[in-house]
């Protein structure tokens, strides 16, 4: 009996005993299993903070890369903004170069256009100058030559020409040379003064015997000299009467000098100027009126009623005239040598204008083309 219970004893021992080995293997085995899944844990948690590591150190690399790209974009913006001032600038250059080639270039076309038309000015007048030169040249020979004069006026101013002053005396010249009147006066004063108009105007009467005594010793013809201060002799003044054809006093409408005054009044001193005949007869008619009466178109009334006209053919006829016209001409070709030199040096200062322009304007052409060619490649860069 003692014995079967010890053996129980020991049987329940031994179950006890294997529970407990039992036990603790499960122990063993759960403290493994726990130093297992300790270990990856360990591991799974040095992974994850390997991982956070490289992440914190992406994220610091990031971090300096966007601190790069911010100092780059900066530095881009800088950039872009001093090459948007540099495109302005030469934008700004080729507008005032494009601004400065259009006045050049207007300039130069209007230079070229006004010098077109003073070289067209220029021609003419130098053709004008030629005619009216050629034409005065003419009538100074034929006055020169006295042709159709009195054979004594010509022997007299041909010794006058050869400066023979012992032998002639003292010539002032012509009547027709110390008298001047209007164009419309011309035929009136013409026709009244007939061959008068050849009187030799001297110094004295002295120098008139002189003369005389040429014309006799060279049988050189006749002629009347008035002494450049002959004798005054009272006429009745004439005062127009309000009539509106009457023109005047002849000595009204002609030109002398203060020199030749008394000759003046001894040729035309009683002579008035009417508009036409009718006017005359009135003036005739009236009482009180005892003058040498001319109309323009050279019809003549003298004092006793004498009446001459028809075509003017005395030996005077035109004489004025063709003094004027001398005048005239010599006047105007005066004024064309003049204008002639001015618009040489007008023409002379365009010359030099334009070929400055000229070479200006090629300047300035290609400044714009550099400027814009410039201009194409900062826009290139700008874009780039």
């Amino acid at each position: 009996i003692v014995l079967l219970e010890k053996t129980v004893a020991f049987e329940n021992l031994s179950q006890a005993l294997k529970g407990k080995e039992a036990a603790l293997e499960a122990a063993r085995a759960g403290v493994y299993s726990a130093m297992t899944e300790s270990a990856a844990e360990k591991t799974r948690i040095a992974n994850i903070e390997s991982r956070i590591q490289h992440l914190d150190e992406q994220d610091h690399a990031a971090q300096g890369e966007s601190d790069e790209l911010a100092k780059k974009l900066e530095g881009l913006k800088v950039l872009l903004t001093q090459k948007e001032e540099e495109l302005g600038r030469t934008a700004s250059r080729r507008a005032a170069l494009q601004e400065e080639h259009v006045r050049v270039t207007t300039r130069l076309e209007e230079a070229v256009a006004r010098k077109k038309m003073l070289d067209e000015e220029l021609g003419t007048t130098k053709n004008r100058l030629a005619g009216q030169n050629s034409r005065l040249h003419s009538l100074i020979e034929l006055e020169q030559s006295l042709e159709g004069y009195q054979k004594g006026v010509q022997t007299v101013m041909a010794a006058k020409k050869q400066s023979a002053t012992e032998r002639v005396g003292t010539i002032h010249g012509l009547v027709a040379d110390i008298i001047e009147t209007e164009p419309k006066y011309e035929t009136a004063i013409e026709a009244v003064l007939g061959d008068r108009l050849q009187n030799v105007v001297v110094g004295s009467q002295n120098d008139s015997l002189k003369a005389i005594e040429y014309l006799k010793a060279s049988s050189g013809g006749r002629s009347t000299f008035i002494p450049e201060s002959p004798r005054s002799i009272p006429t009745e003044p004439f005062v127009k009467n309000g009539h509106a054809g009457v023109i005047g006093s002849a000595l009204g409408v002609v030109r002398f000098k203060e020199d030749y005054k008394n000759v003046a009044q001894y040729l035309l001193g009683d002579v008035v100027v009417v508009d036409t005949m009718d006017t005359a007869l009135y003036l005739f008619h009236k009482n009180g009126i005892h003058k040498t009466i001319v109309t323009l178109t050279g019809e003549i009334v003298d004092p006793w009623g004498a009446f001459t006209g028809g075509a003017v053919e005395a030996g005077g006829s035109g004489m004025l005239r063709k003094r004027r016209e001398i005048k005239d001409l010599e006047n105007e070709v005066a004024g064309l040598t003049t204008r002639i030199a001015e618009l040489e040096n007008v023409v002379q200062t365009l010359e030099a204008s334009i070929g400055e322009d000229t070479r200006s304007e090629a300047r300035l052409s290609e400044e714009v083309h550099k400027a814009e060619l410039e201009l194409l490649h900062q826009e290139k860069d700008a874009t780039a």
